[in-house]
């Protein structure tokens, strides 16, 4: 399939606008706009966006490509808990001290539904991955299941004793895992409804729960300041990690399950991550002046989410990127008779974020005309641009609808014909690489000989 180079121009740059945040060289910003402790914090599918809420009763939500101004969605009565994303990014629920779930448009801000029920602050809600059923924890020691779709009440979950502080659902949809005041993790048959088993450790209220991506293992953090790992099909306890000096107050895993993600609680202020199969802890990172209240990765697992009660939100850069390097190879060419056909290679390396490129490939018209080229081994479902051939240049361009990454691979191959024997140089020139979220940057150029 081809398409024109202008178009391949329009999908690679349709995004190139000023950022809400830019990568500081601490890997660190802060997003100001709450007037009050930020107590949730979730990215939306795709990584463009960010939804907040917080104690002011609002949900925020930014805008990490554009850059443009945060929307306001405006309607709880009361301190706003929980804030998640559908998983097809459409909608955005809500839990708040109104003892309300709301449901919002995530394109309008406009509200969709309301769900009543609970008796006291709804402090934890989630989505089923396949997105039909939100669950919802509140301090009213119960659980609630509604029909995303039409607001219905399913069922009613209950055999905590004190306030749920933490819900979460296996990666499969199957199960709920809660967590509340009373130290217990209970495991929840969301089909029946069945209580499946108790995981007991902890020595204070359960906090926090996540599934990892794999669904083996479940990962806890408590106000007993420890963070505990169990095997999710028999609820044996695995590991402890500690470090943290204060509550851990939420966790997650990284999408690849290697790495988990904690905050600390008022006097801790820090985010740990940690090796989630060895249970060490790997680095501590410090900016929030007031304790951290959640953490969640964007879905590359690139960069960390938090908010604070500092009243911001926190990004935060978990990798140095690689430098990018770009190169045509062989660079310098010395041809033996005329007639003869050269191949160069364009090769980039260091990169993990590019779905596209475009790149100019410039040559002596005098000693070399132009043939052909091809695509490189890109990943599947690439679209290689018709290229646009002048006289002394041919711009190359490419881009994969499957949004696997352009990575250390061979970009393009092309092809001249020798029409004088000299000394030949063939150089790249206006490289540019465009990410996932439509973010385009321009990669070091690199002369390989």
């Amino acid at each position: 399939m081809k398409t024109t180079f202008l178009g391949i121009l329009a999908i690679i740059t349709f995004c190139f606008l000023p950022y809400v945040f830019s990568q500081h060289s601490t890997g660190q910003h802060f997003l100001f706009g709450h007037t009050y402790w930020v107590r949730s914090v979730a990215f939306s599918p795709d990584g463009k966006t960010i939804a907040s809420g917080g104690w002011d009763t609002m949900i925020w939500v930014w805008d990490l490509v554009a850059g443009t101004q945060p929307r306001k969605f405006i309607g709880h009565t009361d301190r706003v808990y929980s804030v998640v994303f559908s998983p097809d990014g459409k909608t955005i629920a809500s839990g708040s001290g109104d003892n309300t779930v709301r449901l919002w448009d995530a394109a309008t801000s406009e509200p969709l539904k309301i769900f009543k029920g609970h008796t006291a602050r709804v402090w934890q809600i989630a989505f089923s991955p396949d997105g039909k059923t939100i669950a919802s924890g509140s301090w009213d020691t119960t659980i609630r299941l509604w029909n995303a779709t039409t607001g219905a009440h399913l069922r009613t979950l209950t055999g905590h004793k004190y306030d749920i502080r933490a819900i979460a659902f296996s990666p499969d949809g199957q199960t709920l895992a809660s967590g509340g005041k009373d130290s217990q993790i209970r495991l929840w048959n969301i089909t029946t409804g069945r209580h499946l088993k108790t995981l007991t450790g902890h020595k204070s209220s359960v906090t926090c729960i996540a599934f990892s991506p794999n669904g083996k293992t479940i990962a806890s953090g408590s106000w007993d300041r420890s963070i505990r790992l169990w095997d999710a099909a028999n609820g044996t306890h695995l590991k402890t990690l500690r470090g943290h000096t204060d509550d851990v107050l939420s966790i997650a895993f990284r999408s690849d399950g290697k790495m988990i993600a904690s905050a600390g609680g008022k006097t801790d202020k820090t985010i740990r991550l940690w090796d989630a199969i060895k249970g060490t802890l790997l680095k501590t990172r410090v900016g929030h002046t007031s304790l951290v209240e959640c953490v969640v990765f964007s879905p590359d697992g690139l960069t960390l989410a938090s908010a604070g009660g500092d009243s911001t939100v926190g990004l935060w850069a978990l990798v140095p990127p690689k430098q990018t390097l770009v190169s045509i190879s062989p660079n310098l060419f010395q041809p033996t008779k005329i007639g003869e056909q050269l191949t160069f290679r364009l090769n980039v390396s260091g990169e993990r974020r590019a779905i596209a490129y475009q790149a100019s490939v410039e040559f002596d018209a005098t000693t070399l005309r132009y043939i052909s080229s091809t695509v490189g081994n890109l990943p599947d479902e690439t679209v290689f641009v018709t290229p646009a051939v002048s006289e002394n240049r041919v711009k190359l361009a490419a881009y994969t609808r499957s949004r696997d990454p352009i990575a250390n691979c061979k970009l393009a191959t092309v092809t001249f014909e020798v029409i004088a024997v000299k000394p030949i140089v063939v150089k790249l020139s206006n490289v540019l690489l465009t990410d996932s979220h439509g973010r385009s940057f321009h990669p070091r150029i690199e002369e390989d000989r």
